[in-house]
């Protein structure tokens, strides 16, 4: 599920909320893609968040479990990242582009990368936990939109022999802004990351970006939004990930709101298609 949709769903969970708070937040999640590999890869994430809420700050633990056909995928705070897993050394040698004959360098012809087939098969564990730190700035009222600072710090426990972590610790800081339309809401957030290089692969520092505009329904129980998120090159010679995605929202109480999302990937370091269904019980 993406950021910019989870942040609209705790908005709406946390209406009213001006005393310190709970929050259990949970996910399933599927993505499948091939990816710029010769082979597909499905993963199922299951995510378990706990927050712990002020009247203007916000501390999230995230730790999440992963299920996937190949351990070349791997995962972050911001999504998948098709490393190679175990494999990335060949990821990083650059087998996946090929300069044509006094063409340009931006111009390539990108080569799949094959791995070993023995790697195919069921992969199952934890991925690396993170933290995230959130200061809202400002609040929304009016004309005025709700501006909150992020932060947000990865630790490096899960094996990256396995597939499912980086090996590195990763931080990064940005900001997110929520802003009424009448009965459309509009989102936004930014954030950059400094990702730890893999033993064989070097891996840039990108920025994660995302806009979006939803619309709430029957008093606000019910949220739709459609958003657009990315981030800039994170490693050579790829195009940047890129999707689309739909997301509902259902606020069963107060203290409880049910979600469900779909997004798109439109380049080769997106999964094609990502299904996603999630809660937040507020205590």
């Amino acid at each position: 599920m993406t950021g910019i949709i989870l942040s609209v769903i705790l908005l709406m969970a946390n209406k009213g909320v001006i005393a310190q708070s709970f929050t259990w937040s949970g996910s399933f999640q599927y993505s499948g893609g091939s990816y710029y590999f010769t082979e597909r890869t499905d993963s199922f994430y299951f995510t378990n968040s706990l927050s712990v809420a002020g009247e203007r700050t916000r501390v999230t633990f995230n730790i999440p479990y992963v299920v996937q056909s190949t351990p070349w995928i791997s995962y972050g705070p911001e999504g998948v990242r098709p490393t190679g897993g175990s494999r990335h050394g060949q990821v990083g040698m650059g087998s996946g582009a090929v300069m044509m004959p006094g063409g340009n360098p931006q111009d390539r012809r990108r080569d799949r990368v094959h791995l070993p087939d023995t790697d195919i098969g069921r992969h199952s564990g934890f991925s690396d936990p993170s933290m995230n730190f959130s200061l809202r700035i400002t609040q929304m009222h009016l004309r005025r939109p709700t501006v909150h600072f992020n932060s947000m710090l990865k630790a490096p426990l899960a094996s990256p022999s396995s597939g499912f972590g980086s090996g590195s610790w990763d931080f990064g800081f940005g900001i997110s802004l929520l802003q009424p339309i009448g009965t459309w809401i509009s989102f936004a957030d930014v954030m950059y990351l400094w990702m730890g290089d893999m033993e064989e692969l070097e891996l840039k520092n990108p920025l994660t970006y995302g806009i979006g505009l939803g619309r709430g329904f029957n008093e606000g129980r019910w949220l739709m939004s459609i958003s657009l998120n990315g981030m800039t090159r994170w490693i050579d010679e790829y195009d940047p990930p890129v999707n689309v995605g739909i997301g509902i929202t259902y606020s069963i109480s107060s203290h409880i709101t049910l979600s469900t999302s779909v997004s798109a990937g439109f380049t080769e370091t997106s999964p094609d298609l990502t299904l996603g269904a999630g809660w937040n019980a507020r205590f």
